[in-house]
């Protein structure tokens, strides 16, 4: 009998950074606030009753759950300094956050009102503006400017620092140095040297450090630049030295060791540079997400325990009285969690014909198909079936198509009953869905990163998890495009006895692999499904493909009493802004470009 806990296992809810989500008896998608569960369900019908009648209401809609940012943050802090308490290490912890990883208004407030101390790192100039803006009565937090540097941006900067901001300009480039020395007296601003990590780290990101990467100083540039600041007037005001070894770490051990320890050597040899005033180091970001609910141990305490013992050994070989402090600029970890996409299904496809009873043929043709055990041949059958050139004739295909389902079915049992042998070509085939759900969204908007770089995001159906899924689906968007489509899933590996679908395709495995396809309870019934884990850079990076604009935005949060509030930020982008944005005055008054036909 199917259990809850086992459909709580293949989509790893309640784990990893999925901990915020949860399932009832009943099978129903939750989401867990401050201890306080709401039915998936449950937050769609208010959302409909709430806000049907307002402009830019669509099915489909984005909810940000800013109480995991500040959950996260406080995560963060806790763990730093318990760890530094703990190694005696009496360096303070300075925490930033990358305004590029999301600049909505609703984010960013929510992080300032999470932690009076925590900064904020830009990488722009529009970034600083916005920055500006956003602590323009807040003087107490610092601002650290990073991005390639024009006269424009120093004055923004010098500014900042005017308004009564602490602020710290990296530098990168010689031409930097100089450019800083024409336009920036002393005691105005801080500066940091971005140091080029010459590590060799893991993951996609990983030429974010290295010598090949575009950030940071070459040793040659970096000893000439500490040459012209440690002879200028600014020499005092060099306290940071900063780098960032990628996004989404994957070796949180030996190449954050590694890293860590490289990087307190550079500031111990930058000091002896003449550069004397350096107080603290800036190991950028890194902190993975997970994303797949895989993680063996928590990400933020290994990250954190690592470089903090590597920077300390260096330390105590040098000597010194007091430890440096540490910057973290940890953007992904903190919001990633804070969004998720529900997406409306506006149509099941299938990509076969239905067969219930089989006519005298096609059971002659099941029944040599169960008898053939080389599966050389069975390959060969497969080949004729699925690459011969098609013909015109629509009952001749429909009888094909039909065949090679019952094909496809018939093959696909005996795989996982007899550990049948097949060619991998066949294999992944055989598994691939029947089935394509339309969604009424954009993966281009929404979660272009799985287009960008083939990020990860779980896709859950919000109910039918107290029943043994009887297929997989396709999640597909409503853009003309192919690589619209989003439908990831984890084969993880059985606790005990291989779990499958009542059609036979594997959810567990002896071995953990990925595919395409999401277990669903229920095609006939599959309303809507919920897109975790997009908080991070997938608002800023959204593309209006095919001309579909931003989803409604609503917020949920949870009192200390338990009681639940959805508020609504927007709704859906109106066609005339976004045809306004192709240079095309007002032409038509449609306002949502999700509309349902």
């Amino acid at each position: 009998m199917w259990t809850i806990e086992e459909s709580k296992y293949i989509h790893g809810v309640g784990r990893g950074d999925l901990d915020f989500l949860d399932m009832d008896e009943s099978g129903d998608l939750l989401i867990n606030l401050k201890g306080t569960t709401i039915a998936v369900s449950d937050l769609i019908e208010r959302y409909q009753e709430d806000n049907q009648s307002k402009k830019g209401y669509t099915p489909t809609f984005s909810v940000q759950l800013p109480q995991l940012i500040t959950a996260q943050i406080e995560k963060m802090k806790k763990v730093f300094l318990s760890h530094m308490e703990a190694a005696h290490y009496d360096g303070e912890y300075i925490p930033l956050y990358p305004v590029k990883v999301n600049q909505q208004s609703s984010f960013l407030s929510t992080i300032l009102q999470s932690d009076i101390e925590y900064g904020l790192e830009v990488g722009s100039k529009t970034e600083m503006l916005l920055t500006m803006r956003a602590v323009y009565d807040d003087k107490n937090r610092l601002i650290v400017c990073n991005g390639t540097k024009d006269r424009e941006y120093l004055e923004m900067a010098r500014a900042a620092a005017e308004q009564g901001h602490q602020v710290i300009v990296s530098l990168e480039s010689i031409a930097e140095a100089k450019l800083t020395l024409e336009y920036l007296e002393p005691g105005k601003v801080e500066f940091a040297l971005r140091v080029k990590p010459y590590i060799h780290s893991s993951g996609h990101w990983q030429r974010s450090g290295g010598r090949v990467s575009k950030f940071g100083l070459s040793v040659h540039d970096m000893i000439e630049v500490a040459e012209i600041l440690a002879d200028s007037p600014l020499v005092e005001d060099v306290r940071t030295i900063h780098a960032h070894l990628g996004s989404q770490l994957t070796d949180l051990e030996q190449n954050m060791a590694d890293y860590g320890k490289y990087m307190a050597e550079v500031f111990f040899s930058l000091r002896k540079h003449g550069l004397s005033s350096l107080s603290t180091i800036d190991i950028g970001g890194g902190i993975p997400t997970d994303y797949k609910s895989l993680f063996k141990r928590e990400a933020i305490p290994v990250f954190v325990d690592t470089v903090l013992k590597a920077i300390k050994d260096v330390c105590d070989e040098e000597g010194v009285v007091r430890h440096p402090n540490i910057m973290t600029e940890a953007g992904r970890v903190v919001t990633a969690k804070a969004s998720t996409i529900i997406v409306k299904v506006l149509d099941i496809r299938r990509l076969f014909p239905d067969f219930d009873e089989l006519e005298s043929a096609m059971l002659s043709f099941k029944q040599k198909i169960e008898r053939i055990s080389d599966t050389a041949a069975l390959y060969d059958i497969w080949k004729k079936l699925n690459y011969t050139t098609p013909t015109g004739n629509l009952e001749e295909l429909y009888r094909q198509e039909k065949r090679i389902a019952l094909f496809k079915k018939t093959v696909r049992r005996r795989v996982l009953d007899e550990d049948l042998k097949v060619p991998d070509s066949l294999h992944e085939w055989l598994f691939l869905p029947d089935y394509v759900a339309i969604g009424n969204f954009s993966v281009f908007n929404s979660c272009l990163d799985h287009v960008l770089v083939d990020q990860y995001f779980p896709v859950i159906p919000i109910s039918g998890h107290d029943k043994q899924p009887a297929t997989t689906v396709r999640l597909a968007d409503v853009t003309c495009d192919s690589d619209g489509e989003i439908s990831p899933f984890v084969v993880r590996k059985c606790r005990e006895e291989p779990l499958v679908t009542k059609d036979s395709r594997p959810l567990t495995s002896s071995k953990r692999f990925e595919t395409v396809g999401i277990p669903v309870a229920d095609v006939d019934t599959l309303d809507y499904f919920l897109v975790a884990l997009t908080g991070a850079y997938q608002d800023v990076l959204e593309a209006d493909h095919n001309l579909f604009g931003n989803l409604p935005d609503v917020v949920l949060t949870v009192d200390d009493d338990g009681s639940s509030n959805l508020h609504w930020i927007h709704g859906a982008q109106a066609m005339t802004e976004i045809l306004d944005d192709a240079s095309f005055e007002e032409i038509i008054d449609i306002d949502d470009p999700y509309y349902e036909l």
